[in-house]
């Protein structure tokens, strides 16, 4: 508010009275609403359970979770055996990950790796008509890679084509 004095907007006396408005504001409205807040965040969590529940808490609740497990999974493994490929495959990829970043020559983390492919502007293609119309010819490319690898893994084919074109002009700020 002094800015505004010092600007000439409003008198010191206005500035004064405005500061003490908005503190009685913060007092006598907000400050009360923040204690309320606060008392219902402590109260819920001293509701909350020390030990951890789920499926395998019910009768026969191991049983169910790896019955599950194999359903959605369709595979005859234990959470275990899942987690532990969970696992597996992120140090796979992190490896991977690493050994690109070493052959392109990038001295830092991996997430500097990964920040740098999301922020440099060498990755994206320009906007204009023909960066965008070069984005679509990539994606177009992959998609004829990618239907003639079909049949390999699957039996009925969409009968319609995979169409990749430009969102329309007026639709491309929204």
């Amino acid at each position: 508010m002094d800015v505004l004095v010092v600007a000439e907007s409003i008198t010191a006396v206005e500035a004064t009275a405005l500061k003490a408005a908005a503190k009685t504001a913060i007092l006598d409205a907000m400050a009360p609403a923040y204690d309320r807040i606060l008392g219902w965040l402590h109260a819920d969590r001293d509701r909350v359970s020390d030990t951890a529940t789920g499926a395998w808490a019910l009768p026969d609740g191991a049983a169910f979770y790896t019955y599950r497990l194999q359903r959605m999974t369709t595979l005859p493994l234990t959470a275990e055996a899942i987690h532990q490929t969970g696992l597996e495959e992120v140090a796979r990829i992190q490896a991977e990950m690493k050994a690109i970043q070493a052959s392109v020559g990038f001295e830092g983390s991996l997430q500097d790796f990964f920040t740098h492919l999301r922020t440099s502007d060498e990755f994206y293609f320009e906007n204009t008509v023909q960066g965008r119309e070069g984005y679509l010819q990539l994606a177009r490319d992959f998609i004829k890679g990618i239907e003639a690898k079909l049949p390999d893994y699957f039996g009925i084919l969409p009968k319609g084509p995979l169409e990749v074109r430009r969102v329309e002009a007026f639709r491309e700020q929204a």
